[in-house]
């Protein structure tokens, strides 16, 4: 702002040069009209000065707004009064509106200014940019004894030097005798104080030269250059309106518009001898033209007549040049004036209407020179009090097609502090630059924002970089994600932000060095708050946090970074009060309060434990990922909204930076969950669950759900293509009759019920959403126990008869150990792409997510499974640092167990093999657990199996000494894989038929090649007493081989002879066994490898 106004300056400087000038100009073309022989002498003189003259029209024209503009400012500031008596108000405030040609606002301005009783301006000030002060002295306070401009630099004015500026130095006797004023470099004074001399640099080319000599208090000659030129009135004979003149004029383009104005306001009226002369060079000066100026009065028209001829020597004659007339059309002083150029048919007519008080109430003016004419009308609609004092005045100006250009709305009395705050709706992202320029306010003048609606990355921007004055920034209602990087760091102005409800995450550094910020309110969405995001912001003394539960922040991560921690305080939610002070992070906050209000809207992104009554005011909530909530209290919490987003562990949240054109990472996108015990009604439900691409989830929704009622939208909106998806049932009925491999049948219609389960898939990354109504909230919500119905589902093999895919019908976590269902379970493992069987028996320990669906395997005669509400969980367990849904404990009684476990390095299986003293050798659906095999095929799969070839996850059968099993596994791939003991209550000795060796199996594995496939016969596992064969073999072997890619490799004591043959017989290599170990080559297939006195086979592949 502060360029513009001065480029402003510059403008009106360049136009009032051009007045200065136009006489000059005007005679010159007339010279040159009238075949003067001057014209042939000075014809490069006329060319230069004729060029400079169009172009200054030229520019007048491209700068028409800011012209018209200046005229309905400044030039209804000179026009306020006629009379002599006219009371000035002291105090002006002035708001202007400047339009587009379209009609609509462009900007605007506010404006404070201060009068003296003589109408002199005091004070002028633009917003808080723009300041200038002025002084007055002298005879009737017609001296200009100062002007002062000033700048705004944020936090006080500060004096620069204009043109413009200067002050004037008087005597001790209140005459002046100099000026102070940087464009001044000479000036001296009458007696009197009036100007004598002046000469003003405006640059090197650039230069004005005032001289006057005084008779009485009028002056009798007047020379004024400019630009090499000079123009001489001598012999100075005052004739009309003397009043006009105020002898205390000072600077040459005043002088200049005293002598030849071409508004009609000052017109005074003299005769005098006019000479114009030009420098032809450095040696002297060429006469151009002479000529009088001539004034007359027509008291019958009440009209005066100025007049410059020119005298023609050839023609010996004196051609009018520019004729001026006034007439005054009332006793109000109004009056219409007339400036016309003869020779290039150049004309200005303005016309000013007063009211009895001496107000201007209305102005036309019109301009023509050959086809162009523009013309303006100002109009006043003034209001008056009882006692005749002015209220307000309306002002309008409008061009020659009715055209509203300019407006503004005056008022008196003290100094009215403009609303530079703005409150702006946005109904689309990207869209606040536009909309604020629309609202006609410019956007580095707005120190109090409120933005509501949709906003994204651009808008922000927008808002740091476009409004350096903004100090109050409001986004309570505003729709935002995230901030990103950098954002707002460095911003001096910010003093308050609040932030949106919705906001999930600040990134680094986001309100870094925000010198000035004070305040910073925090929505209860936010769940990441990354690091330094406030450092720097040395000035800030309150926090106000919204979130229910503490954020989980890091000291080495610590958004508010080098800030002690004491210099503010810290507000937060009353009923949280405690788990913020006992937090590892926040208790660090020593000016800790409570924040008592609590928000209609509220997002949980943490644990919270609470009374119900504590939450009355919530009527909207959100449980975020991972959220929990326990309610307990009598009455019922009533809700108008209730959101829970549930999802993948494994998925992240991203947002996408629009900006800078990339995503930027969030949180874990885990499950929420809520623990009522106490009645809660909810008028609109919606659970939104975060699914990875490709992938099977197990899901079973706590209320009914109709198919119509489902959304399946895009977590990447970036992505291009449609999304596939599809829902499954699990029929038991269809396994039971004919087997495993047909029992999926596919869901397109009707209603997913509560309780039971499904399997869902999405061909990429996406929310699934369903959404339900006050019987869905309370059908979910309800802290009663839950009976799931399921079904026989009679058939010939123990194996394939009563299988049931049903879920978790609560909104929380569930202890397994919580159902009366003592068979085992089956459930999908979407981190390992594999199917876990899980024994209430065998005291395993296994929590359900909300929503997870499972497999059950109900015997005979059971019609539903009962969950007991006392199993609800708020959270998983946490094992080793992250969060889980299963862990082990030991077995206690007469079960024996041993839990084995194939992985190729990526992909893990389990199998169980429990001795149970009762247990039959046959499946038994209460103890055994058929396997369920992975559909997918990278993925390593190890069962157990019995002598009909049923495939067990888990085999429960009585323990003989001696007794074996055989274990089968499937391979993905060929390779390398490792087969693990992770629990062994008895010994077990691990028989290979492809190596023909028996190892003991442990902790640390058997690791083994494999080609890919499915393999029954190769492994057989042993119990009780170790093998004869085994402990021959512990003390005789001397050296280890175990197959490698393309070979076999030996270790064992250095310098041991190791020989290779083929099954035939026949040897085809014999070496030493080195230090680290010898590597056989060879091609594949079976080898016999004898070292020392072992021999063992080895197979190649």
């Amino acid at each position: 702002m502060h360029i513009f106004i001065d480029a402003n300056i510059i403008v009106i400087f360049l136009i009032f040069r051009h007045m200065k000038a136009r006489l000059l100009f005007s005679i010159l073309l007339f010279l040159s009209g009238v075949e003067l022989n001057a014209q042939n002498t000075f014809g490069d003189w006329l060319k230069r000065h004729e060029t400079n003259r169009r172009e200054q029209i030229v520019k007048s024209r491209v700068n028409q707004d800011f012209t018209k503009s200046d005229l309905g400012r400044y030039g209804s500031l000179l026009t306020r009064s006629v009379l002599n008596n006219k009371y000035y108000p002291p105090k002006v405030n002035r708001e202007y509106t400047y339009y587009d040609t379209d009609g609509t606002v462009s900007h605007k301005d506010f404006y404070y200014l201060e009068f003296d009783s003589l109408g002199n301006m005091l004070l002028e000030e633009q917003g808080d940019t723009y300041r200038k002060v002025c002084s007055y002295g002298g005879v009737e306070g017609k001296m200009k004894l100062s002007e002062t401009t000033y700048q705004w630099n944020g936090k006080e004015w500060v004096e620069y030097s204009t043109d413009s500026s200067f002050t004037t130095i008087l005597n001790e006797k209140g005459i002046r005798i100099g000026i102070n004023s940087h464009i001044v470099q000479e000036a001296t004074f009458n007696e009197k104080g009036y100007l004598t001399w002046i000469c003003e640099s405006y640059g090197s080319n650039d230069r004005a030269k005032v001289k006057i000599s005084w008779k009485d208090d009028f002056p009798s000659e007047f020379c004024l250059v400019s630009y090499g030129d000079s123009l001489l009135l001598k012999n100075i004979v005052p004739m009309y309106e003397m009043e006009k003149l105020n002898p205390y004029l000072c600077f040459s383009d005043d002088w200049d518009e005293y002598f030849f104005n071409s508004d009609g306001d000052n017109f005074s009226l003299f005769n005098a001898d006019i000479v114009i002369e030009s420098e032809m060079d450095e040696d002297g000066t060429s006469v151009l033209m002479k000529g009088h100026v001539v004034s007359e009065y027509d008291a019958e028209k009440k009209q005066y007549i100025r007049t410059i001829k020119v005298i023609a020597e050839e023609q010996g004659a004196e051609v009018p040049m520019l004729v001026e007339t006034k007439t005054y059309l009332d006793e109000n002083g109004s009056f219409s004036y007339t400036y016309t150029s003869v020779l290039d048919d150049w004309t200005f007519t303005t016309t000013k209407i007063f009211n009895e008080k001496g107000d201007i109430i209305k102005h036309e003016s019109k301009e023509s020179e050959g086809d162009y004419v523009y013309s303006s009308i100002y109009t006043y609609d003034r209001t008056y009090d009882e006692n005749g004092l002015p209220l307000n005045t309306v002002f309008e100006r409008r061009d020659d097609k009715e055209r509203l250009q300019e407006s503004y709305i005056e008022t008196y009395g003290d100094r009215i502090i403009p609303d530079t705050s703005l409150e702006v709706e946005v109904d689309m992202p990207g869209t606040l630059r536009e909309k604020v320029w629309a609202s006609s306010m410019e956007s580095d003048e707005i120190t109090k924002l409120t933005v509501n609606g949709p906003l994204n990355e651009e808008d922000l921007r927008f808002i740091n970089s476009d409004m350096w004055k903004l100090e109050t920034l409001n986004l309570k209602h505003a729709k935002l994600e995230y901030i990103s990087n950098n954002l707002f760091s460095w911003n001096e102005h910010l003093i308050s932000v609040v932030l949106p409800e919705g906001l999930k995450c600040i990134f680094d550094d986001a309100f870094a060095h925000c010198s000035s910020l004070k305040e910073i309110e925090l929505p209860s969405s936010l769940n990441y708050l990354s690091g330094n995001v406030f450092v720097g912001c040395h000035q800030l003394q309150q926090i106000i946090c919204h979130m229910p539960a503490p954020l989980d922040l890091e000291t080495y991560n610590d958004p508010f970074g080098d800030l002690d921690k004491n210099m503010f305080r810290l507000r937060v939610p009353d009923f949280s009060l405690l788990d913020y002070a006992e937090h590892s992070y926040w208790r660090e906050f020593p000016n800790m309060e409570s924040l008592e209000e609590v928000q209609e809207s509220m997002t949980l992104n943490g644990s919270l434990h609470v009374d119900r009554s504590l939450l009355e005011p919530v009527t909207d909530l959100t449980l975020g990922y991972g959220s929990s909530l326990t309610l307990d209290g009598s009455g019922t919490f009533s809700l108008n909204s209730l959101v829970m987003q549930q999802g993948d562990s494994n998925l992240r949240e991203w947002f996408y930076d629009s900006y800078h054109g990339y995503p930027v990472e969030g949180r874990p996108l885990a499950s929420s969950a809520i623990v009522t015990n106490c009645d809660v009604t909810v008028a609109d439900m919606e659970i939104k669950y975060a699914c990875r691409a490709g992938n099977w989830y197990f899901l079973s929704f706590p209320f009914d759900v109709d198919m119509s009622a489902i959304t399946v939208e895009k977590i990447d909106t970036t992505l291009v293509g449609s999304i596939g998806y599809v829902f499954r049932y699990y029929d038991g009925a269809e396994r039971a009759l004919n087997g495993t491999g047909q029992s999926w049948k596919d869901v397109t219609e009707g209603v997913l019920h509560a309780g039971q389960g499904y399997i869902f898939q999405a061909s990429m990354e996406v929310y699934l959403t369903v959404r339900g109504d006050m019987d869905s909230g309370m059908q979910m919500l309800t802290p009663a126990s839950k009976e799931i119905p399921v079904s026989e589902n009679i058939s010939n093999y123990a194996s394939n008869q009563g299988w049931n895919l049903i879920g978790n019908p609560y909104p929380c976590y569930y202890n397994m150990n919580g159902i009366d269902f003592k068979s085992p379970i089956t459930v999908w493992n979407k981190d390992s792409w594999t199917y876990d069987a899980y024994s209430i028996l065998d005291a395993d320990e296994y929590v359900f997510a909300p929503m997870e669906a499972f497999f059950v395997q109900v015997p005979q005669g059971t019609e539903t499974i009962h969950f007991m509400p006392e199993q609800r969980l708020a959270k998983a367990a946490l094992v080793d640092g992250k969060w889980t849904t299963r862990s082990m404990r030991s077995v206690s009684g007469s079960r024996s167990l041993i839990n084995l476990r194939l992985t190729d390095g990526t992909y893990a299986d389990k199998t169980r093999i429990a001795f149970v003293s009762n247990a039959s050798a046959g499946y038994d659906m209460q103890e055994d657990a058929a396997k369920f095999m992975s559909p997918v095929a990278a993925v390593p799969q190890l069962y157990t199996l019995d002598n009909t070839r049923l495939q067990y996850a888990i085999n429960a059968r009585p323990f003989i000494e001696g007794g074996s099993v055989r274990l089968g596994y499937y391979a993905g791939s060929a390779g390398e894989y490792t087969l693990y003991a992770d629990k062994a209550d008895v010994d077990a000795w691990l028989y290979d038929a492809v190596t023909d060796r028996t190892v003991a199996l442990s902790a640390e594995g058997y690791r083994f090649s494999s080609e890919a496939g499915n393999f029954d016969n190769r492994f057989v596992l042993r119990f009780g007493a170790a093998p004869t064969s085994v402990k021959e073999e512990r003390s005789d072997v001397a050296c280890e081989v175990t197959s490698a890619d393309g070979g076999i490799l030996v270790k064992g004591q250095a310098g041991e002879k190791v020989e290779v043959y083929t099954v035939a017989g026949v040897k085809i290599a014999e070496l030493p066994v080195e230090e680290t170990g010898t590597f056989v080559p060879l091609t594949k297939g079976v080898y016999v490898i004898k070292a020392g006195d072992s021999i063992s086979k080895s197979v190649v592949y």
